[in-house]
């Protein structure tokens, strides 16, 4: 049946007649299905209208001719089971499609039915962007039944943004069943039977018969397939015949594209039949599931070295990994970092989602945004970036030009534009350079600044950091701590000025020396009230501490001589001084102690009194009571 499409096309272009049932418009790209779907490239502008007339089968290659994405389904085929199980059919694309591919999917009845031999499902497979292979799990009813071998469909139909090329699945369900081999009834022996003559041996050998007879082994299936994540593949080996004898076949695994060690561990070995055994025998492969995107990849099986039976068809075959991994997702970073002044580096990181098992290549450039290729950063145009199977990590370095001028902070940007085995999820990093060129932070150089009491200055310096392109100021003031204004310092209050390029100023503290003996004492500094844009650092309070010079006072007591008198007591009176001044009270204990003059009798005894000087004083007296008497 013919099937008319109308189709806007480029004026003055003739519209070509194809025998299949499609049609492609000279030099345009445009491809037109009889199902009504067309397909249009860049180049497509409409200015008229025709229409055309489409007979006869459809041919897939003129979608292929035209870049459509392609789906196909395969066909598999397993043993059925004795219980409960997966079959797996594999959904590709024939290549990456650019926007989302769809298809639904359904199972349909054959000699297999639902839901006795499997359970029919049904819905819809989506592909993004640069995804190649979904997978379509059923679940197998296996049962203890010998019966035919048994098959259903999986069919595809309705697709968006691809076209199918193959869209029907065939799920062989292969009988892993025996009946039993039944046990002959007795012959009863019968009565008064002569015994014959004895049939003379033949001369020569006789030929024997093979224990297996006419028996074959062979795979089950000339291709198997398993999920990276199941962790084990199964492969059913059949024997068909009698079973009537012993029988051994051994089996082996070698690389295919998959690789023993590493996608999964190398089995071989032997299986073995019993006599009156014709079931199917199976094996393990061990699968290394991992994080790494990869294609499907191939172990290759192989059947040898039969005892009592002869090899069978097939007896090569090859097991399928089907990956379990998402393709790859692309991301940059944003970064900030202070501009310097001259030559460094700024470095983005790509990252990617999750390991490949493919290499995975980026091209990448960069773009001004207030920051200027040229002169605040190194442009870089369609760079190429390439991340090996099982890196996700990669930095891009940018060189940054750094200045000495006051400006805005500036942006620019690293796009990623294209990616190969894997889909961009996030395209553009910001950069952002922070303006470093201030007038200036002021502060003081040190929290601490110590002078002796002898020097007379103090000496206390204030720097800036940052920019020094222009003239800035700040005020300094001093502030009583255990120093006084006026007697142990001169107050100080000024305004520090930094010319360009300035990075120090210094301001003299007069210190008073005295003679008195003190403590340490301090004098609070500050910063503040800064112009010309500079700001205050830190720190902005410090500390000065002026070291006392002077030695201790002493002490000393005079002698005292007078007469003692005849009778009662007479006062005699001691006088302790003190040698220099002291800023602090000075304590001091006295006792008297026996000479040729014994107490009580001659005086009367002191113990460990106290003689206190308050700051300035320099005399205290001590007095004693002296007994007089006659002698």
């Amino acid at each position: 049946m013919a099937v008319l499409v109308v189709l806007l096309i480029v004026a003055g272009v003739n519209v070509r007649t194809y025998a299949a049932d499609a049609c492609r418009l000279p030099s345009s790209g445009i491809l037109v299905s009889a199902s009504g779907n067309f397909y249009a490239d860049s180049r497509f502008s409409s200015v008229g209208s025709t229409a055309v007339e489409f007979a006869g089968s459809r041919s897939n290659a003129n979608f292929a001719a035209a870049g459509v994405v392609q789906i196909s389904i395969d066909n598999v085929s397993q043993a059925e089971g004795n219980s409960a199980n997966l079959l797996v059919f594999t959904v590709s694309l024939d290549a990456p499609a650019g926007q989302p591919v769809t298809v639904n999917y359904s199972t349909v009845d054959d000699t297999a039915s639902s839901p006795a031999d499997f359970a029919a499902t049904s819905g819809q497979l989506t592909f993004i962007p640069g995804e190649t292979l979904k997978l379509l799990a059923v679940s197998i009813n296996g049962d203890s039944l010998a019966e035919p071998d048994e098959s259903f469909t999986m069919e595809l139909s309705e697709a968006t943004n691809a076209v199918l090329a193959d869209d029907s699945g065939i799920a062989t369900l292969i009988n892993d069943d025996f009946a039993p081999t039944p046990t002959p009834t007795a012959t009863p022996t019968p009565t008064a039977t002569p015994t014959p003559t004895p049939t003379p041996t033949p001369t020569g050998t006789p030929t024997p018969t093979p224990v297996g007879g006419t028996d074959s082994v062979q795979f089950s299936s000339t291709a198997y397939s398993v999920n990276e994540s199941v962790g084990n593949a199964t492969v059913t080996v059949t024997r068909t015949g009698s079973g009537s004898g012993a029988a051994s076949v051994n089996y082996a695994t070698s690389n295919g594209s998959a690789t023993a060690g590493q996608d999964y561990t190398a089995a071989s070995g032997t299986l073995n039949w019993a006599v009156g055994d014709a079931g199917a025998k199976t094996f393990n492969i061990p699968i290394t599931e991992d994080l790494n995107q990869e294609n499907t990849e191939t172990i290759n099986l192989t059947l040898s070295n039969p005892v009592n039976i002869t090899l069978g068809s097939p007896n090569t075959a090859v097991l399928s990994i089907l990956d379990n991994d998402t393709i790859p997702e692309v991301s940059i970073n944003d970064v900030t970092q202070a501009e310097g002044n001259g030559l460094n580096q700024l470095t983005f990181t790509v990252t990617l989602s999750n390991a490949s098992g493919q290499v995975v290549s980026l091209n990448y450039s960069t773009e001004n945004g207030l920051a200027t290729g040229g002169s605040d950063y190194v442009s870089i145009s369609n760079s190429l970036i390439t991340f090996n199977p099982g890196e996700t990590s990669k930095p891009i370095t940018v060189n940054i030009l750094g200045d000495f001028i006051v400006e805005p902070n500036e942006t620019f940007f690293l796009n990623i534009t294209s990616a190969t085995n894997a889909v961009i999820a996030d395209s553009q990093g910001v950069a952002t350079l922070l303006n470093d060129d201030i007038p200036g932070t002021i502060q003081f150089q040190s929290a601490n600044f110590a002078v002796n009491e002898a020097d007379g200055n103090a000496v206390v310096t204030v720097t800036r950091t940052g920019g020094l392109s222009q003239g800035v100021s700040v005020r300094f003031v001093t502030v009583d701590g255990s120093a006084v204004a006026g007697g142990d310092y001169t107050s100080v209050r000024t305004t520090l000025v930094f010319e360009p390029d300035q990075a120090t100023r210094t301001v003299n503290i007069p210190i008073n020396d005295d003679n008195i003996d003190e403590a340490d004492e301090t004098i609070f500094l500050a910063l503040e009230s800064p112009t010309g844009g500079a700001v205050l650092g830190s720190p902005i309070n410090a500390i000065l501490t002026i070291a006392d010079n002077d030695n201790a006072p002493v002490l000393s007591v005079n002698n005292v001589m007078q007469n003692e008198g005849n009778a009662g007591t007479t006062p005699f009176t001691f006088t302790v001084s003190l040698a220099g001044q002291s800023s602090q009270s000075v304590t001091v204990f006295y006792s008297t102690a026996d000479g040729t003059a014994t107490a009580p009798a001659d005086y009367a005894s002191t113990q460990q009194n106290t003689l206190t000087f308050d700051p300035g004083q320099t005399t205290k007296q001590v007095t004693v009571s002296v007994a007089g008497e006659y002698n």
